[in-house]
């Protein structure tokens, strides 16, 4: 490994990776995404030491740099690492029987995601068996904030956290403001309800129905999902499904009440935010 030489004069190429891997390690437990301040003052790095890592990062993909606010936020290189590591997860192991449960219960896909940034990763599946069926595909990458399986984790983020994805989705023409107030609304229906149902988001003729997926701290880490032809969701699929999702994530995930989790949720006022 080539030696690395910091403001400080000191060369260690041993050094320079512990400083980038504290550096990750704090955007991760900052939940995501944080400022060069933020991230300097957790791992006690100095400003210079502390931006010279993370630009070598960037150049790698390990992290992203959000070009007007300037805060850092994790990359998509850190999929390709998640993603070895998930195939050998207990996480992905209890994943794997639930959502064969719930397909063959069902006969619809079930799907797990996990939150990786501001996106959502399907790491798990069990596809339908009909010929007619949604196709679901192992590390396909989405945005939060369209689908059932997106929303149901979005809405149990942090005010904060929330106000900088739709800031980004708005300054991408993703989210348009005008969708902004009906986008919140939605969000506060699944903190109350506990889950989604979408109807022709994605695809004209198919559905969604999801539940999110918290971790061991209460933290949303994901969601469980049901998708297919919209045709097929009668009221008794529907109800089915919600019974079975719901228990699948207490399975596979860290069991919380949905009381509980209602009463941690911050509402987000985006309308009197200044990042819109």
């Amino acid at each position: 490994m080539a030696e690395t030489t910091f403001s400080n004069g000191k060369q260690s190429g041993v050094q320079a990776v512990r400083r980038a891997l504290d550096l990750l390690l704090a955007l991760s437990r900052a939940g995501g995404e944080a400022s060069l301040n933020q991230l300097r003052q957790s791992t006690g790095l100095n400003k210079s030491t502390a931006y010279q890592l993370l630009a070598a990062l960037r150049a790698r993909g390990f992290v992203e740099q959000d070009n007007e606010t300037r805060r850092y936020r994790l990359g998509p290189t850190v999929l390709e690492i998640a993603a070895c590591f998930l195939d050998e997860s207990d996480l992905i192991t209890r994943a794997e029987s639930v959502l064969k449960q719930i397909r063959d219960r069902t006969g619809e896909t079930a799907t797990l995601h996990l939150l990786v940034g501001d996106q959502r990763v399907t790491v798990a599946k069990a596809e339908s068996q009909n010929t007619l069926r949604r196709a679901a595909a192992l590390g396909e990458v989405a945005p939060l904030l369209r689908g059932a399986a997106g929303k149901c984790i979005v809405a149990f983020m942090g005010a904060r956290r929330i106000q900088s994805i739709i800031s980004r989705a708005q300054r991408s023409g993703a989210l348009k403001k005008s969708e902004t107030q009906f986008f919140l609304k939605n969000l506060a229906s699944i903190r109350a309800k506990g889950f989604w149902i979408n109807r022709g988001e994605h695809a004209p003729e198919g559905f969604g129905v999801a539940v999110p997926l918290f971790g061991a701290g209460g933290e949303v880490i994901g969601s469980l999902a049901l998708s297919g032809p919209l045709q097929r969701l009668t009221a008794s699929l529907r109800e089915l499904a919600l019974e079975l999702l719901t228990e699948g994530a207490q399975r596979i995930g860290a069991p919380h009440s949905l009381r509980e989790l209602r009463s941690k949720a911050v509402e987000p006022d985006i309308a009197r935010s200044r990042a819109l």
